[in-house]
């Protein structure tokens, strides 16, 4: 994961910097300040499930219907969604009902505070679209 970071924000990190005068004011490791952060996590993972065992449980014709619908759901996951990097997916047939993991890292870009390209949820969230209401 440290080698997705690397390749997502290194430039903004070193562009941050090089606007810097203080050594105390530079991010060193843009991994490590997120994974000490208390407002940002490094990745974020999501499931999808389609039904459950009564009604896709795996080994059964429709659970096999559930795994080709959740391969075809991952094959364009990154394309729907180009803020969230994903860097693992993997589909499950070992529990009760086909599940897929997907581990992602959201990527906010253009940002005027900050690295121009830096993790945020909201942000890159905001970016494909979605916006929240507020409480």
């Amino acid at each position: 994961m440290k080698k997705v970071y690397h390749e997502l924000f290194d430039e903004a990190l070193a562009a941050y910097n090089a606007k810097k005068k203080k050594t105390r004011d530079k991010i060193p490791d843009y991994y490590e300040h997120i994974r000490q952060s208390k407002q940002e996590k490094l990745f974020h993972e999501a499931v999808f499930q389609i039904g459950n065992l009564t009604d896709c449980g795996c080994g059964s014709p429709e659970g096999e219907r559930a795994a080709a619908a959740l391969k075809e759901f991952a094959a364009s996951f990154q394309e729907r969604n180009p803020h969230l990097r994903v860097f693992n997916m993997v589909l499950h047939m070992d529990e009760a009902t086909p599940h897929l993991h997907v581990d992602f890292v959201p990527v906010a870009t253009e940002q005027s505070r900050g690295l121009s390209t830096r993790v945020s949820m909201k942000q890159a969230l905001k970016q494909q679209g979605f916006e929240g209401l507020g409480r």
